[in-house]
């Protein structure tokens, strides 16, 4: 028996990603990288360098819904018959993709307006969040995953874990006797995980909070025994305690930055995302958004800053 890392290319920023096959009945699939013609005949061979074919996956796991992960979910599933798995939250992208598409793009236009961004700016990254959302195909999903489950893989059981942070619906995946984890994008050595926001489950209801829920996320898994973990990109990590350490001090020095941005004045989420990231264009603008307004999110639970709508636009302020 054995888990087996397979790195495929992907179009996005991010770079290539990492899906895991893991031996025995079922065979076992966790993500399968974008949809891309290269992607897909890349895991084939891949497939067959191990002795395997798409034919023989009987399970495929998504660990979250972002399409460099999920990209190739439904060709692969028609191809080999293969029982989809996910968490729950999830759901609506596999069983109602349309409703979730049209609910994500209401919630990206409320967000950009009330974050100051410009009319043109704003047309432009709704027309790439579109682009990006095909790139994923709806499947019927077979059976969900749950936080306490247990998932027989690779001769042994591994725990579920509901990871939320970098995405509503990410599990990991911690077998105890051997201290592995499989981290997906919970956990990456070389760049600290994107925390997206998302359109809540339901009109009307406040957005979680997903800055919030990473660090939650980090900090339990920081007192979990952990030897290696296996991440959706890059090397695996070995230190995950002293990873952790550092993205929370990352994050405590990115929002003292942004203390010192905002001043003595008042500033929009845009303006200040601007400031630190004056290069991004397109859907990149909302990456670097979800990045500053995860921040400002900690530092307004904290009564650091004060918070003023007018005009249906989000002024942040330094309290004292």
């Amino acid at each position: 028996m054995a888990l087996h890392k397979i790195t495929l290319p992907t179009p996005f920023p991010v770079g290539p990603v990492n899906v895991y096959l893991a031996e025995g009945d079922p065979l076992t699939l966790i993500d399968t990288g974008p949809r891309t013609g290269e992607a897909f005949d890349l895991l084939e061979r891949e497939l067959g360098a191990r002795g395997y074919r798409y034919e023989d996956i009987g399970r495929i796991i998504i660990t979250h819904t972002h399409p460099d992960h999920c990209g190739l979910v439904a060709r692969i599933a028609e191809r080999s018959g293969a029982r989809v798995w996910t968490h729950p939250y999830n759901g609506e992208w596999f069983n109602a993709l349309d409703a979730a598409m049209m609910r994500r793009g209401l919630f990206m236009l409320h967000v950009f307006n009330e974050a100051g961004v410009p009319e043109e700016t704003s047309a432009g990254m709704t027309r790439n969040g579109a682009r990006m959302g095909g790139m994923f195909t709806a499947v019927p999903v077979s059976d969900w995953l749950n936080e306490g489950d247990t998932l027989r893989m690779d001769n042994a059981d591994w725990q579920v874990l509901h990871t939320p942070g970098h995405a509503g619906g990410h599990i990991s995946f911690y077998q105890p006797d051997s201290r592995q984890m499989i981290a997906a994008d919970h956990l990456i050595k070389h760049i600290s995980s994107n925390p997206l926001m998302e359109a809540p489950r339901e009109y009307g209801e406040p957005r979680d909070k997903s800055l919030v829920q990473y660090v939650e996320s980090m900090q339990r898994v920081s007192q979990m025994d952990v030897a290696v973990a296996y991440s959706g990109h890059g090397e695996d990590i070995t230190d995950h305690r002293g990873l952790i350490d550092q993205r929370l001090l990352f994050h405590e020095a990115r929002m003292d930055h942004l203390l010192h941005l905002i001043g003595p004045g008042e500033r929009t989420g845009y303006a200040l995302m601007r400031e630190l990231f004056p290069k991004l264009s397109d859907f990149e603008i909302f990456l670097g958004l979800s990045e500053v307004i995860g921040h400002l999110d900690i530092l307004e639970e904290r009564e650091r800053i004060s918070v003023e709508k007018r005009d249906g636009i989000i002024y942040y302020r330094v309290n004292g």
